[in-house]
């Protein structure tokens, strides 16, 4: 809990935007791999943190107009 108080304070004092610190986290994540296909799946693993915490995370950053999540032809399911 210290950890994730210390990444949002700082985040909130560098950047204008207001992003938690694991929105922050994913965000560098995603920003890292441009240009290729990433799932939620990719995410949770990376963070390591639960499906439910990754999916808020997710959510979030769509409300927030950060990302986009486009669901593959192939596979409906996949986000």
């Amino acid at each position: 809990n210290l950890i994730k108080a210390y990444i949002d304070k700082v985040l909130e004092s560098r950047l204008k935007e207001n992003l938690t610190g694991i929105e922050g986290m994913t965000m560098g994540y995603i920003f890292r791999h441009q240009g290729q296909e990433i799932t939620a799946k990719d995410v949770m693993e990376r963070s390591r943190v639960s499906k439910a915490t990754t999916s808020q995370t997710l959510n979030g950053l769509v409300k927030k107009g950060y990302i986009r999540m486009d669901p593959p032809k192939e596979d409906k399911r996949k986000k």
